[in-house]
């Protein structure tokens, strides 16, 4: 199989030069690195790129958006948010330029790896199934079969079905709930995500779900409540 060819777009140099490193020791082709719209577009157009990280704030008057934009006018080839803004209206914006997955800064090397192996690996199968990384083997795995994940210092506990011990993998709360949008998942807590087909009992402060007991934040009732009603 011949290496992915990756075009870095971030204007913090020490970060592009850290990913870049990492990706290279991963197998990847790393072609470039852009700080700035003008010098993205001019490398999108003369340069075979395979998948894009994309910086949304960059050097210069243009945004990431902009070259989103270009790439799924001209190129169609996917591309992959990296920035630390997190709040609803930037990801509301984000999500409607399509992107195949949003990391937020710091970036996760081991979420960097798997998600962009999601990405070039299982373009077709984008929407039903996630990468998770252990550090040593790429599981794919059906979303549906996630039951829950649990938040354990940096690492996350995944747990699926008819499978009694959880994947491990490093990566946050935040980030793992991104890539999940629109699939059914909520966080009830800022230390869980479940899944809302697995719920099988809710009351005033938990939920209850694979025979587990979790709470629920006073900030999330209403929006849990909603949702199951939905």
């Amino acid at each position: 199989m011949s290496r992915k060819k990756v075009l870095i777009i971030e204007d913090e140099l020490l970060i592009a030069e850290d990913i870049k490193q990492y990706l290279t020791q991963k197998g990847y082709e790393v072609v470039d690195i852009a700080i700035s719209y003008e010098t993205a577009i001019k490398i999108l157009k003369n340069q075979l790129v395979d998948i894009v990280l994309l910086d949304i704030v960059l050097y210069g008057t243009k945004s990431g958006f902009e070259i989103a934009n270009y790439i799924n006018k001209h190129i169609h080839i996917p591309f992959i948010y990296l920035t630390s803004h997190t709040d609803r209206e930037f990801l509301e914006k984000a999500k409607e330029t399509a992107p195949k997955a949003y990391l937020s800064k710091p970036i996760q090397k081991e979420s960097l790896f798997a998600t962009l192996e999601m990405a070039t690996f299982l373009p077709n199968e984008q929407n039903s199934k996630i990468v998770i990384n252990d550090g040593k083997i790429s599981h794919y795995i059906d979303k549906n079969e996630i039951v829950l994940i649990k938040s354990d210092h940096v690492y996350l506990k995944v747990y699926l079905e008819n499978i009694d011990k959880p994947l491990v993998t490093r990566n946050t709360i935040k980030n793992m709930l991104i890539n999940l949008s629109g699939s059914g998942f909520i966080s009830p807590h800022r230390s869980y995500i479940v899944n809302i087909e697995k719920i099988e009992f809710i009351d005033k402060s938990d939920l209850i779900i694979n025979k587990t007991r979790i709470p629920i934040s006073r900030s999330q009732k209403q929006a849990i409540l909603q949702v199951l009603k939905e």
